[in-house]
């Protein structure tokens, strides 16, 4: 592979102390989580959902009412998400498409979810987050398969691993604390705190944006397949081609299946944790505090996941992470204070790390693009 190789090595946890030890293309790999957790701490898990409640309070629409179609959209989002997976897939293999792809859903992301900020119409912002929630699903897809490109094997999860872990412990940290200062004080400023909210979508637009420009600017396609007459034709023919060999292997074809209900239901939890506990009459700003410490959990147990699953197996870790989400889900239907819900948080944020344990091998992402269905 062409890529500049780091002059040193040492182990997972000086690597990760030391930025500087990769190269320019993984730091620019590394800066897309960076970029887009953003995006998941402020849209996904906390302002939208009560910003969603502030305008269908004023439309007349009950709370319940409220978290069902936030339920729905989000569903819609990963259905559409899910669909076109495969075909992103296909033509992504194709040289030079996965970044034109990769930058237009980043583009559209970002834009839908700067159109949050403009409307007033609930149902207008579901749909504008329906819109912003696909470019981030979509380009996750394409940023995640273009690790093989940036890095060698043997860094692989070294590589993602770290993306992960900045990408909660600033890239979603630092934004969020400024949202949630503007939320909280925003008499001192002199704004409402519907106009906190919706400055805070700006805020992760921006936020998104200028950080994507490392990745646009260091990261280049270095594996593909030829191309042999028309685009849609040959696309269309390699999925089926892939289709064909999933169903003929049972373990990619089981775990295919279990990756799909794997990530849906984690998407579940984060996108409904906040709508859920105000649901059960928790306030707002506790929600968001303790959101907010699920970051900083999720950062030295990204390191802890990484470290036992080389001595005990992947494995056995992610079937932890799993266990620990089914105790989430089990207590959270007794939730009744404030310190339940911290102490979900925080299992919460003990599992996350089990997202890097679950991704395909490399060479998987590129060659059977329905094995990452959706993050």
């Amino acid at each position: 592979m062409a890529n500049e190789q780091p002059a040193k090595k040492g182990s997972w946890v000086r690597e990760w102390l030391l930025f500087g030890h990769f190269t320019k293309e993984e730091r620019g790999w590394i800066m897309y989580d960076w970029a887009n957790s953003a995006y998941s701490a402020i849209v996904s898990a906390t302002i939208f959902p009560l910003f969603l409640t502030v305008l269908s309070q004023k439309a007349g629409i009950s709370d319940n009412a409220s978290t069902a179609y936030l339920g729905y959209a989000t569903s819609l989002g990963f259905l559409l998400c899910a669909l076109l997976a495969p075909i992103l897939g296909a033509l992504g293999d194709f040289p030079g498409y996965k970044k034109r792809l990769f930058a237009a859903f980043a583009v559209i992301g970002v834009v839908g979810t700067t159109l949050l900020a403009v409307t007033s119409n609930w149902l207008v912002l579901l749909a504008f987050f329906t819109v912003s929630n696909i470019g981030f699903s979509a380009s996750c897809l394409l940023y995640d398969s273009f690790l093989i490109d940036v890095t060698t094997k043997e860094r692989m999860d070294l590589v993602s691993s770290f993306g992960y872990g900045v990408g909660y412990i600033t890239g979603s940290t630092i934004p969020l604390i400024a949202a949630l200062v503007l939320y909280q004080f925003h008499g001192s400023f002199g704004i409402t705190q519907e106009t906190a909210m919706r400055i805070s979508f700006v805020l992760t637009a921006v936020w998104w944006l200028v950080f994507t420009l490392p990745m646009l600017r260091h990261v280049q396609q270095r594996h593909s397949v030829p191309r042999e007459g028309g685009v849609v034709r040959q696309s269309f023919r390699n999925m089926a081609s892939t289709f064909r060999k999933i169903v003929k292997n049972k373990g990619l074809l089981w775990y295919v299946i279990a990756y799909f209900f794997y990530i849906d239901g984690v998407g579940t939890i984060i996108h409904m944790a906040t709508k859920f506990g105000e649901a059960k009459g928790l306030v707002p700003i506790d929600l968001l505090l303790v959101l907010m410490a699920v970051q900083l959990v999720a950062f030295p147990f990204a390191i802890l996941y990484g470290v036992l699953a080389k001595k005990v197996g992947t494995r056995r870790m992610i079937l932890v992470g799993i266990f620990t989400y089914l105790v989430v889900c089990l207590v959270a239907l007794s939730l009744n204070s404030i310190l339940h819900f911290v102490l979900l948080g925080a299992l919460v944020g003990t599992a996350q790390a089990t997202q890097i344990l679950v991704q395909p091998p490399s060479p998987v992402i590129i060659r059977i693009p329905m094995a990452k269905v959706c993050l």
